[in-house]
């Protein structure tokens, strides 16, 4: 288990810095072009707002992609390492995600509060996870008591199906004690739903 350190957090320090999303910078625009899946930017946070399906790439610190719609979301040699943030890399916020594997990819959850998972996903939420391409791999860690693939901390995680890539997937320990996260599943005092591996490697 991996116990991040709380950060300083500022507004004025949140950016995101060369992500791309089906080949658009949102650095440069706060929305899609158009004919393209929708989504929306506001600081540090790039809400889906569409169906997908998204490709994701390049590499952020304290930043966010929140589902607001049952999506599709292919995430290529992404980094977003929100250490020093309050929130998860990726977000299901109640709906049906999958999250098709390219390359190698690493997500750290936020360490404010009482720890964020690297994908987030509440109860009501249902993730897949599956691959693209041989050898996809996904280094997901909790920070604080966050989940590396499931709750954030003192909450539930709802039903996460795996189906492909090799996983690496590491809970947080919340400061000052020795409870922490699931690899997958709820974050620290917290439940899950269902668990099913269908195929791939989880580690």
């Amino acid at each position: 288990r991996f116990w991040c350190a709380p950060g300083v957090y500022s507004d004025a320090s949140l950016k995101i810095v060369g992500i791309a999303v089906n080949d658009e910078s949102i650095t440069e625009q706060d929305q899609n072009g158009a004919g393209k899946p929708a989504w929306t930017r506001s600081g540090s946070t790039v809400r889906l707002t569409g169906d997908g399906p998204y490709v994701v790439t390049g590499s952020a610190t304290k930043s966010r992609l929140i589902a607001d719609h049952d999506c599709t979301i292919a995430i290529t040699d992404l980094s977003i390492d929100n250490e020093d943030a309050t929130f998860s890399p990726i977000e299901c916020n109640g709906h049906f995600v999958t999250v098709q594997l390219d390359g190698t990819n690493t997500l750290v959850g936020g360490s404010g509060d009482d720890g964020h998972s690297a994908i987030n996903i509440t109860y009501s939420s249902n993730l897949v996870i599956t691959n693209l391409s041989d050898g996809a791999t996904l280094y997901a860690t909790g920070c604080g008591g966050g989940a590396g693939i499931g709750g954030n901390g003192l909450t539930h995680s709802g039903n996460i199906s795996i189906y492909g890539g090799t996983i690496t997937a590491r809970g947080g320990t919340l400061r000052f004690t020795a409870s922490g996260g699931a690899g997958i599943g709820g974050g620290s005092g917290g439940d899950w739903r269902e668990i099913e591996i269908y195929g791939g490697t989880v580690i």
